[in-house]
């Protein structure tokens, strides 16, 4: 069956509602550095990747847009017609999130083609987000990754995790990376839905009594992705895990099923994830 992702940017509305500022441009780029890396990927496996940038204006100031997205709650969604995967992004939401968070929505919808064994489950999603595509797009990307390294000191603990999982400067940076872009994401989410504080030195302590396959809470997500970036043991971008063995295998383990970690160690999180 041909694998089509068409992920649909409306990017007109690219207002600086983040510290990052924002260009048609900059979209382009990311959007480009995501195909050269998954293009080759998904023709190996008889399918094909597209990503495209759509410009589309109405014209309408920051209020009235920010009136007419409060009818809307996802970031993204996918839709399958006649074999053709569609991944769509909701310029309601993309446009007051960091460059890097839009790439790693664009990597949690790619998950759930992926991801293999679990992609099905949205954890599983925002964990191959963070463990295998962000790093797939962003380590070729020494210099723009070091500027994290100034930003990541405002959260000492997650800093220290990051500097103890990885023994170089150019993959400490990168962990930072992927958490920051990960919290931009999650600040979204919040905004749309959710109440609840999330936060870079907290955690979500609850445990599901069995496999949640549902968009979990937004701290749970941000945990999932954060352990996404600090699990070391890695995969080939290429494997596809066909079974829970296979999943394992280029991920972190969880030592318990009963009680949740206190730290980031590299595992899915029991906020949503159990045998």
């Amino acid at each position: 069956m041909k694998l089509l992702i068409f992920v649909l940017f409306l990017a007109e509305f690219l207002q600086s509602y983040t510290k990052e500022p924002k260009s048609i441009e900059s979209y382009n780029q990311m959007v480009l550095n995501i195909e050269s890396v998954y293009n080759n990927i998904f023709s190996a496996r008889g399918g094909s990747l597209l990503i495209g940038l759509d410009k589309f204006s109405l014209g309408l100031s920051t209020e009235a847009l920010d009136e007419i997205c409060k009818e809307t709650s996802s970031l993204a969604f996918v839709t399958s017609r006649n074999g053709i995967h569609y991944v769509v992004i909701d310029t309601c939401h993309i446009y007051k999130m960091t460059i890097d968070g839009v790439a790693m929505t664009i990597c949690h919808e790619i998950g759930h083609i992926l991801a293999g064994y679990l992609r099905a489950a949205e954890g599983e999603a925002d964990y191959y987000s963070a463990h295998i595509c962000a790093r797939a797009i962003w380590e070729n990307q020494p210099s723009n990754n070091k500027k994290y390294r100034e930003i990541i000191r405002e959260f000492p603990d997650l800093q220290e995790t990051c500097n103890t999982t990885y023994q170089t400067d150019d993959r400490q940076n990168l962990c930072y990376r992927i958490a920051l872009a990960s919290l931009s994401k999650i600040n979204q989410i919040k905004a749309i839905g959710e109440t609840a504080e999330t936060s870079l030195e907290a955690k979500d302590n609850s445990v599901t009594p069995m496999l949640s396959l549902t968009h979990p809470r937004a701290q749970c997500r941000l945990d999932t992705m954060i352990n996404g970036a600090v699990c070391s043991n890695e995969c080939d971008i290429n494997y596809f895990p066909k079974t829970y063995q296979e999943m394992m295998s280029c991920s972190c383990e969880n030592t318990s099923f009963d009680k949740p970690s206190e730290i980031w160690d590299g595992a899915r999180p029991l906020c949503w994830f159990n045998k």
